[in-house]
């Protein structure tokens, strides 16, 4: 009778110890909610202040370079720098100056690594330099990791937008250049437009 009650007694402990380990264990895994959110209690300017739904689509739509006027070619041609856009950007731009530069190294909830940097000084006054470092932007869409570099991307890339939104930046009206090289601009263009 008393090892029939020791036996009882000990699987309790186990069923118990198990579940305990089980709530714990898994219940940082699970997801919560649906929406992702940004809170930081003391901001400094690399952080946001207050709390925004970022969710994963963009929360604006940017500037694209195609969109910018260029001078006919009677009158030379290239950018026209006294057009609305570009002022426009420039002054939004203008905003972020006391901020600049700004470097960011964390971890994604994609489990990836990033640097996220924004220089003080660009070739052009109206160009928001933007880079992300640690993205794979030559994936494809049959490449294993597309879709997670994309996520990882959309999530830095939104960071930067709540960043520049708390520093009173409208971002409609900026030009933001995802890092100098054709290649990262056109990836980069096409995963914001991406659901």
């Amino acid at each position: 009778m008393n090892i029939l009650k020791n036996r009882v007694v000990f699987l309790l402990l186990l069923i118990i110890v198990l579940l305990v380990l089980n709530n714990f264990i898994f219940s940082n895994t699970k997801p919560t909610q649906v929406t992702k959110y940004i809170n930081y209690s003391t901001p400094t300017p690399y952080q946001t202040s207050g709390k925004i739904n970022i969710e994963t689509k963009t929360i604006f739509k940017p500037l694209a370079p195609e969109s910018i006027p260029t001078r006919p070619l009677e009158q030379g041609g290239g950018i026209n720098s006294d057009s609305r856009p570009i002022k426009d950007s420039e002054n939004e731009i203008k905003k972020l100056q006391p901020f600049l530069p700004f470097k960011k190294d964390y971890k994604l909830s994609t489990g990836l690594n990033v640097s996220v940097v924004i220089p003080s000084q660009t070739t052009q006054p109206w160009i928001l330099t933007v880079q992300i470092y640690n993205i794979n932007y030559k994936s494809n869409t049959s490449d294993i990791d597309y879709n997670f570099m994309k996520r990882s991307f959309k999530e830095a890339s939104e960071d930067v937008f709540v960043w520049a939104l708390d520093q009173g930046v409208d971002l409609n009206k900026v030009l933001i250049d995802w890092g100098g090289r054709e290649f990262i601009q056109n990836q980069a263009d096409k995963w914001l437009k991406e659901p």
